[in-house]
């Protein structure tokens, strides 16, 4: 199974259960036919940006992130503030040129 479609359930799980821990989510994927480890869940975890959110009797689910998505020309903005030095576009082509060093560590 791919991972986008796997992400997909663990979303549609967690509008339909309070899902506290990792081992919960892995019993439930694999209710619904989806196998997978700890250890993927965890990544996916991660890279969905979920959050763990107060239920009853202070116990605490997994759930979706804010609804504070950032549009892809804002997150450019904000990783590019500070280290470009100039831009220059050519028909299809842009140059970036970026402060010395900083090239490495721009991930976008």
């Amino acid at each position: 199974m791919q991972k986008q479609a796997r992400q997909d359930i663990i979303k549609t799980i967690l509008n339909s259960y309070a899902v506290e821990t990792q081992g919960q989510l892995v019993d439930l994927l694999a209710d619904v036919g989806v196998q997978v480890t700890q250890a993927t869940v965890s990544r996916d975890i991660k890279e969905m940006q979920l959050v763990k959110v107060p239920i009853e009797h202070g116990r605490y689910s997994y759930g979706l992130p804010p609804a504070q998505q950032v549009s892809p020309s804002e997150k450019l903005r904000r990783t590019l503030s500070g280290v470009y030095a100039s831009i220059d576009v050519l028909d299809n082509f842009v140059n970036l040129q970026l402060v010395p060093g900083s090239g490495r560590q721009l991930q976008l």
